[in-house]
């Protein structure tokens, strides 16, 4: 008895092995089947700019692994039929519905949101953060102007705009090839009428310049103005009087020679800016006096004074006119 019960123990847990290792290849089968499971997805042939209808000639459909393919892949032509995209696609590249304009829609004013503005404004590297700025990025711009104060002229920057979000970067409106050795010439911005009008009038005063900031950082700083007074000041603050040159006087850099020190206080000598002077306007008078004659131009201390003599002219006695010319 005791030895069937062996034997039938046996059985069963040797059913019960086969029984586990069916149930796995079975589950192993589906999963290699659900993986073997392909759906076709739109791809880029070629690089296609942003803001141009996409052509057949351009896309092709390519099998991919349901597993591996993006969630809102285009998997059908009629997604992409007369649309464009909205950022540039490179070839190999599955293109997504996010990617995809709206139908119909090719210009790149018609993704200028109601009531808004794009301003462009002409850059250097200097000014363009390096090169770093992106469409879509958030910056701050500045203007450095020079403003006259109490006879004198200082050099002031001031913030005029905070967080704007730039649009375009050149004619491109998706990532800038920051690689390039090449920098970009202009950035537009999306801006409100008002603030074109600023902007417009900031370019006449003086040199804008870009600051970069991070893209959820939208906090309105309304940084204070800072001119020459205001850098000295803060410069004496940090370093302490006794760093801080007398007005007029030479830096002396105890690293640089006589010669290079000579050389770099003729370049850091301040050019002193002659006072303008309006012309004082005049009275030219004719006297004739033993048949000569003479004019001079007489100051007016009142430049409206003419203006408020009213007198017939009439001839002066004793004097000849003066004959005219035959």
């Amino acid at each position: 008895m005791k030895g069937k019960s062996i034997v039938m123990l046996a059985v069963a847990l040797g059913c019960g092995l086969v029984a586990m290792i069916g149930v796995q290849q079975v589950l192993s089968g589906d999963k290699k089947e659900e993986a073997k499971k392909t759906m076709p997805v739109l791809v880029a042939l070629e690089e296609i700019s942003p803001g141009i209808e996409i052509e057949d000639s351009m896309v092709t459909f390519k099998e991919m692994p349901m597993d591996m393919m993006p969630t809102d892949a285009v998997t059908s032509a009629d997604q992409y039929v007369n649309r464009g995209l909205r950022s540039r696609a490179f070839p190999g590249t599955p293109i997504v519905q996010a990617m995809l304009g709206e139908e119909g829609v090719f210009s790149a004013s018609n993704e200028i949101p109601i009531g808004m503005r794009v301003a462009a404004i002409s850059v250097t590297a200097k000014t363009a953060v390096a090169g770093f700025v992106n469409p879509h990025d958030r910056v701050d711009i500045q203007v450095t102007y020079k403003r006259r104060i109490d006879g004198k002229t200082l050099e002031r920057t001031k913030t005029v705009l905070e967080y704007i979000e730039v649009f375009a970067v050149d004619k491109q409106r998706d990532m800038v090839d920051n690689e390039s050795e090449s920098i970009y010439k202009n950035i537009s911005v999306l801006v409100t009428p008002e603030q074109v009008n600023l902007l417009r009038l900031a370019e006449k005063k003086g040199d804008l310049n870009f600051s970069l900031r991070h893209k959820d950082d939208d906090t309105q700083e309304q940084v204070a103005d800072i001119d020459d007074e205001d850098f000295d000041a803060k410069m004496r603050a940090l370093f302490g009087e006794d760093d801080i040159a007398p007005e007029n006087a030479d830096y002396v850099n105890p690293e640089l020679s006589s010669e290079e020190q000579d050389i770099r206080n003729s370049i850091n000598e301040e050019i002193v800016e002659e006072p303008v002077t309006e012309p004082i306007p005049t009275w030219t008078i004719v006297i004739y006096h033993d048949g000569e004659k003479t004019v001079e131009d007489v100051p007016l201390s009142d430049p409206n004074a003419i203006d408020n003599i009213d007198v017939e002219p009439t001839q002066p006695q004793g004097i000849e006119p003066e004959p005219s010319a035959t």
